[in-house]
């Protein structure tokens, strides 16, 4: 229980307190699937995007 506790905790601050494109970053470096969660036409989802593509251009780069 305590370890899921702790765990729930990293990945909330690993996310940047919900910010959508700290939640994109982290999405592609978990290797996750493109799950855009926000509304297609909104901010969030555009900014959610952009951190996706912020790690993916970065991987590709290297």
């Amino acid at each position: 229980m305590t370890q899921d506790i702790a765990r729930d905790t990293e990945r909330d601050a690993a996310a940047g307190d919900n910010d959508p494109f700290e939640e994109g970053k982290l999405a592609r470096f978990n290797h996750e699937p493109r799950q855009n969660p926000y509304p297609e036409d909104s901010e969030q989802h555009a900014r959610w995007e952009a951190g996706y593509k912020f790690i993916e251009q970065g991987l590709v780069a290297v």
